[in-house]
């Protein structure tokens, strides 16, 4: 399990979301190697469809992903 904190914001159509987090707690790193390392998630890209495709950067390890988000869903 991750914790992220906002690091920067870029208009979007849901700036609460859509924005760039820094990673500053994943099992297995130091909050400090993770800031070094600049890991982070993007969710910059438009939202199309309720759909963002987004991507997770750390160290030298980059991967994409497509999130998906539903009102009143859990």
């Amino acid at each position: 399990m991750g914790l992220v904190v906002n690091c920067s914001s870029v208009p979007a159509q849901n700036p609460y979301l859509q924005r760039q987090w820094m990673l500053v707690s994943f099992e297995g790193f130091t909050k400090d190697k993770l800031i070094a390392d600049k890991a982070e998630i993007n969710l910059t890209s438009k939202m199309e469809n309720g759909k963002i495709q987004g991507s997770a950067y750390l160290g030298c390890n980059q991967m994409s992903f497509t999130s998906e988000f539903k009102k009143g869903e859990k």
